[in-house]
């Protein structure tokens, strides 16, 4: 999807006229029409502002043109999952932790069967501080 498609989809969604909008992003309702049929597009602090006012990363306003991976864990980004910086905007370089989260738990469930498998391997190994 391109911009236009996405940014209609989601005024209409919320029920916003294209003067609403334009008001809540302090804009012209010239310039939402022109978003709208795809002549512009918006400022990046314009595109800031409609993140926040519809819940969405700006990678979704602009039609997901980048597939997103958490620079800590690895794990795909989406709208469900970005981190969120202090004033509420998506930091869409980390996840919330869900990926984190995933991993402890595998780490969890590998521990138990190893233990369940291998007791004294276990015992061992982490008697030398390998795990």
């Amino acid at each position: 999807m391109e911009f236009k498609d996405v940014f209609s989809e989601l005024r209409k969604k919320f029920g916003f006229s294209q003067n609403e909008l334009a008001e809540k992003l302090f804009v012209t309702r010239q310039a939402v029409s022109r978003w709208e049929r795809g002549e512009t597009v918006p400022e990046i602090e314009t595109l800031q502002a409609m993140s926040q006012l519809f819940g969405v990363s700006i990678n979704t306003l602009l039609g997901s043109p980048h597939a997103l991976v958490c620079q800590s864990c690895g794990m795909p980004l989406g709208d469900e999952t970005f981190a969120r910086n202090q004033d509420g905007t998506f930091n869409e370089g980390y996840c919330n932790g869900a990926g984190q989260t995933m991993v402890l738990q595998w780490i969890a469930l590998w521990k138990k069967w190893w233990s369940s498998v291998f007791p004294i391997c276990l015992e061992t190994l982490m008697r030398h501080g390998c795990i």
